[in-house]
């Protein structure tokens, strides 16, 4: 066991001066930072609208920000529509259906709705038309749903 803290206290070393280089790259990118899947550190910036998502401390590589979303929830746009299912939620912003909730590094704690292609953040999905974006008050829709709602009475 001895071997074993002494290893990870090594490891824990090399990880704190490895983030403490990439401190200016990730400064204010808090809210839009996610954690990578292969070494968890909050090290992948989204809001670049990047082709080519990489993890700055890994170099993991996870491509669109569409196919990065699909990976984050462990699945892929094929199986979820095989098995009866529906393509991620889009961005009222850009229109990219790569809107999934995670953890970001702004709140490690608790999951944000972001768009892995532009970077916004939401604070919830519209449950009419699976877009996310800026909620009515006390309400699960957006302003355009609420209002055609409205315009129906």
């Amino acid at each position: 066991m001895e071997q074993v803290r002494d290893g990870f206290k090594h490891l824990t070393d090399f990880l704190d001066l490895r983030m403490g280089t990439l401190r200016s790259r990730l400064d204010g990118y808090e809210s839009s930072t996610a954690s990578c899947r292969s070494c968890g550190q909050f090290a992948v910036v989204l809001d670049t609208g990047a082709w080519d998502l990489t993890c700055l401390l890994c170099a993991r590589q996870y491509g669109t920000g569409e196919a990065a979303a699909w990976e984050f929830v462990g699945s892929s746009k094929h199986v979820s529509i095989t098995d009866g299912g529906g393509d991620l939620n889009g961005c009222s912003s850009c229109g990219a259906y790569s809107v999934i909730s995670t953890p970001l590094a702004s709140s490690p704690g608790e999951d944000s709705w972001i768009c892995f292609d532009c970077g916004s953040t939401y604070e919830g999905v519209c449950t009419f038309c699976d877009q996310a974006a800026e909620l009515v008050r006390d309400m699960d829709m957006c302003g355009d749903c609420y209002e055609i709602r409205l315009g129906n009475f």
